[in-house]
């Protein structure tokens, strides 16, 4: 039988003001391998932030190898060692892999190295696991699938008891993911635990002992190795995900900002209303029939308005006629953020950046104010350096994150975002979902509006589908 290595019960975690976790538990034994399904990005970021030791448990019981522990005053890596692999690439680029495997030491002492011992070490080891590399390579010439196998190796050589990986196969070809699979049972025969986060099931799915299911930081049910396919499980994270309307997740919200009042319009056999609150964020999600459409040019150029009524902080408006209006009542709209682009062609990158209070300031002409502007950018800077640390961002990645984060510094009431996912690749889907993300945080409503019902998940704490 095997032993219990860490078990969690009724976790309340709250991460970046939200609740994430709620009332969760989570066991995991030497030498298993365990798969959590239907874990959307807040959660994800915070179980791996959790098992890094970037924060503490805020309420709940902890056990080690069944002892009591006191995860609110001690991290998890300091009452034993986890490694996290994340599906960026952790390795240091400049470096050979056999000096990744083995010179990387956290006390940072001088070290003196054989380097012929080195050199047949490395070779032994990625031998034994199967892994085609030379130790002489630079991790910079290789893929990322092979840095994450590079990874899970040095994992082992630091005798981790646990490991905790994000879902890194996006990327992979089908026979990366079937050597990562290989790797993962080689490493749990060796008893190390395994445990791996995803929104749906995947290739590990299959080789898991146990499928844990997991809906809004709860723990639903499990399911041990071959009781469920996992097109079976995949049907049941999109009913528990995609089936109507989403709870409203409990977390720090304010005041009702924005709301709609029995809108009725020529088309809609029944009035619509919603409400949106201060630091929330929330979808409409467009199945296609484009109702969310209808409702956002009867709103913002009534059109077909046959009766309702519009409130902005309490207080009724009427619908607004341009761009102008919506910006001087609070409200930021952008439609189709990537198609149409947020940023000013004209300015450079700090004017892009510091152009509303540029413009906040100067009803007749702009004060150019350089120490402030400056001051603004080094944020910035501060920001992406802070949540991409890994990331070059430039060009319309660059663009779109200027964007974004120049219409957060207005500090309006609402953002309402139309199909901001749409044209979007991986790494712009990361870089709007932190925006969303940040804005919330800093009070502001956010409204989407589209028909990626998957990416919307991610960042929403309810979602209204629209028949």
């Amino acid at each position: 039988m095997k032993k219990e290595l860490l078990r969690l019960e009724h976790v309340v975690q709250k991460y970046e003001g939200r609740k994430v976790l709620n009332d969760f538990k989570l066991n995991l034994f030497c030498g298993e391998i365990v798969n959590l399904v239907g874990i959307r990005d807040y959660e994800n970021d915070c179980l791996m932030d959790l098992f890094a030791g970037k924060i503490r448990l805020m309420e709940g019981n902890s056990f080690l190898e069944e002892k009591t522990i006191d995860l609110m005053k001690k991290t998890i890596p300091a009452v034993m060692k986890v490694i996290c692999i994340q599906k960026k690439n952790t390795l240091i680029s400049q470096m050979t892999v056999g000096e990744n495997l083995f010179v990387i030491k956290s006390n940072g002492h001088k070290l003196f190295l054989n380097h012929h011992a080195l050199r047949h070490q490395t070779h032994y080891l990625l031998e034994k696991a199967g892994i085609s590399l030379q130790g002489s390579e630079l991790v910079s010439d290789l893929r990322l699938a092979q840095c994450h196998f590079i990874e899970i190796l040095r994992a082992q050589i630091q005798n981790a008891r646990l490991i905790v990986l994000e879902d890194i196969t996006g990327t992979y070809s089908d026979v990366e993911k079937s050597h990562l699979c290989q790797m993962l049972k080689a490493a749990a025969k060796e008893n190390v635990a395994i445990l791996y986060l995803s929104f749906y099931p995947n290739e590990i799915s299959q080789i898991a002992d146990r499928t844990i299911l997991v809906h809004r930081g709860q723990h639903i049910r499990t399911y041990y190795k071959g009781e469920i396919e996992n097109e079976k499980l995949t049907e049941l994270v999109q009913k528990l995900n995609y089936g109507g309307n989403t709870p409203v997740l409990e977390h720090s919200t304010g005041r009702v900002i924005f709301e709609i009042k029995h809108l009725k319009t020529e088309s809609m056999a029944e009035p619509f209303s919603y409400a949106l609150r201060e630091g929330e964020i929330a979808g409409l999600y467009d199945n296609g029939q484009k109702i969310c459409d209808e409702i956002m040019k009867t709103i913002f150029e009534k059109r077909n308005w046959k009766s309702g009524n519009l409130l902005l902080d309490g207080k009724i408006v009427k619908p607004f006629q341009n761009v102008n209006q919506l910006v001087n009542s609070g409200i930021i709209f952008l439609p189709d953020a990537i198609k149409k682009n947020i940023y000013m062609d004209n300015f450079s990158e700090q004017e892009n950046v510091f152009f509303p209070i540029l413009k906040k300031n100067s009803r007749f002409f702009f004060q150019k104010n350089e120490r402030m502007q400056k001051y603004v950018w080094n944020a910035f800077q501060e920001l992406l350096m802070t949540y991409f640390p890994d990331e070059t961002l430039n060009g319309k990645y660059l663009e779109m994150s200027i964007g974004y984060y120049r219409y957060i510094i207005m500090n309006p009431y609402l953002i309402v975002c139309i199909n901001p996912y749409r044209y979007a690749d991986s790494l712009m889907c990361r870089i709007i979902a932190f925006f969303i993300k940040y804005a919330a945080s800093k009070g502001i409503a956010v409204l989407i509006i589209s028909g990626e019902y998957k990416e919307m998940l991610q960042v929403c704490d309810q979602i209204v589908e629209l028949k």
